[in-house]
């Protein structure tokens, strides 16, 4: 997944008015045909603060680009100065982050939670999100939530509104009575966490335009005097107002300065306040005598010491962050692995049941390992064909070669033997060592441990000898990925090479092998020749000499 963001902390609120879309818009965009056709789809959230497009890699990032800057009327320039861009991990962990207000004007806002998940609903209602997107905004929502829950965050003014309705509050005391406060949208979203808050506060005689007849007030509430006014009486109530905060969702201005400026009669001092992208209230306003207007970027200042106090909280969402995204790379890639590996797991049921029964306890990589070893084992199942010519016999000097043989037990005490009195650079790993394999601790290192993922990487040769057969695959495995040269003692066909019964002498040495057929009747053939060997042989590479 990918993300195009403009937001708060770069664009102005004129900027990002560009970027702002309606869920019409949304709607038309989701048809253009590369995002029709993509594997993921596409979530576009757009809030007073910032608009981010999240979709699916397979669009790509160019062409989202292109599609973005036609669609809005976006120049180069405007663009690259504005938009930050989030590719791969760095989006889904920008998701989570925003989704959990850690991105927000005011750190662990409620609101945004809201908006990431109408704007996740809107586009799975339309059949454009996939397995990726779904699982990313869901995993979102569900750190959002924790993040609630585990922290003090809560005990905080996290929202706009609440931050509103502070401040209008100090503006009040100073009138020295009640103002009378006028809220335009009071039954949005934003708007009506302003008018609870300032209900609260009790210092404000209420006026609210409402799409709705009433706000949801709890009892108290409820019994406090708000004067529902018809929206197109607005501009009557200006004159009497000392605050006039305006959060509508209209897409045109709703007090202009013309209209302003016929309405009141004074030039008393009035606090007015525009929540809303696109803005409600024309900039001119400001320049009215006795006018103190402010937009949605002046909540970042007042924010600012809201945000110095949530510092320390900080650490404990990004730790939140952390656990639940990392639960959730998890999961998609546990999703994707039994994609990956499907007609694998439907033709071994066993395998499927042991893959599902690691997964509450294991981390991806090792379920990854599981399903890899086996399919290396049944690859390399009876390997070596019948007919063929056997192994090729060659004496090689180890003097420096890296050699590990994991295992210590009977069936590694002789390539132990072998290896080190050959002067190999050899490592025995096992969790624990037979007596035979300990009086080797001054030509090898003995590590006792278990044998863990990727260990056989950086040897040239690697010996699995242990008796668990999961454990030779994995090791066979890695090696073989590697590149060394293998040894199973277990089951010898699926290895490079196989040790034969050895007869040394001081000038030379003699090998015997059945190519792994019969390693007993090998060490009887051994014995056989060793009882015949005279001392005329060695004469024979001594003359030689």
């Amino acid at each position: 997944m990918h993300c195009i963001s403009v937001t708060y902390r770069k664009a102005p609120v004129d900027v990002r008015e560009k970027f702002a879309w309606t869920n019409k818009e949304i709607d038309r965009f989701q048809n253009e045909k590369a995002i029709e056709s993509s594997e993921n789809g596409m979530v576009i959230l757009s809030t007073c603060n910032r608009s981010e497009v999240y979709f699916s890699s397979d669009i790509g990032m160019d062409n989202m680009i292109s599609m973005l800057k036609e669609r809005r009327g976006i120049d180069d320039q405007t663009f690259d100065e504005y938009a930050e861009l989030y590719r791969d991990e760095d989006a889904a962990r920008h998701l989570f982050e925003v989704t959990s207000g850690m991105d927000s004007m005011v750190l662990g806002e409620d609101e945004i939670q809201r908006q990431v998940k109408e704007a996740y609903q809107f586009a799975h209602e339309l059949g454009k999100t996939g397995l990726e997107i779904n699982m990313l905004f869901q995993g979102a929502l569900k750190c959002s939530r924790k993040i609630k829950a585990g922290t003090d965050i809560k005990y905080l003014p996290v929202s706009i509104g609440t931050l509103t309705a502070n401040y209008a509050a100090e503006f009040a005391g100073k009138l020295g009575r009640k103002a009378n406060a006028l809220v335009l949208g009071a039954s949005g979203k934003i708007g009506s966490v302003v008018v609870k808050d300032m209900i609260d506060l009790g210092c404000f005689n209420m006026y609210c335009t409402m799409r709705k007849h009433h706000i949801e007030l709890n009892d108290e509430e409820k019994n406090t005097e708000i004067t529902e006014v018809d929206y197109d009486e607005r501009y009557s109530l200006l004159n009497d107002a000392d605050i006039i905060i305006s959060a509508t969702k209209s897409p045109h201005c709703v007090i202009t300065r013309k209209e302003m400026e016929e309405n009141i009669d004074d030039h008393k001092e009035r606090l007015m306040i525009d929540l809303a992208v696109p803005r409600d209230i024309e900039k001119e306003v400001a320049e009215i005598e006795g006018v103190n207007l402010y937009d949605v970027d002046f909540i970042k200042t007042m924010s600012e010491e809201n945000n110095r106090k949530k510092a320390e909280l900080r650490r404990d969402m990004e730790a939140i962050v952390d656990d639940v995204y990392g639960e959730v790379k998890e999961d998609i890639g546990f999703s994707e692995l039994l994609l990956e590996k499907k007609e694998l797991l439907d033709a071994d049921p066993d395998l499927r049941k042991k893959v599902y029964k690691m997964r509450a306890d294991h981390p991806l990589e090792e379920i990854r390992s599981l399903i890899e070893v086996s399919e290396f084992s049944q690859r390399k199942a009876g390997s070596r064909t019948v007919d063929s010519p056997g192994y090729f016999p060659f004496m090689m000097d180890l003097s420096g070669k890296r050699v590990l043989i994991v295992g210590a037990g009977a069936a590694a005490k002789y390539k132990v033997r072998s290896l080190a009195e050959a002067g190999a650079d050899l490592t025995v790993l096992a969790p624990s060592f037979c007596p035979e394999v300990e009086r080797y601790a001054d030509r090898a290192a003995l590590l006792k441990k278990a044998y863990k993922a990727g260990e056989a990487m950086g040897f040239d040769i690697v010996v699995a000898a242990t008796n668990d057969q999961r454990v030779n695959d994995r090791v066979m495995y890695d090696a073989k990925k590697a590149g060394a040269l293998t040894c199973s003692a277990v089951k010898p066909s699926e290895g490079d090479f196989i040790f034969p019964a050895v007869i040394r002498r001081k000038d030379y040495s003699v090998a015997v092998s059945t190519d792994g057929r019969d390693p007993h009747a090998a060490k009887q053939l051994k014995k056989r020749i060793e009882d015949n060997l005279t001392d005329e042989l060695s004469d024979m590479v001594e003359v030689k000499q």
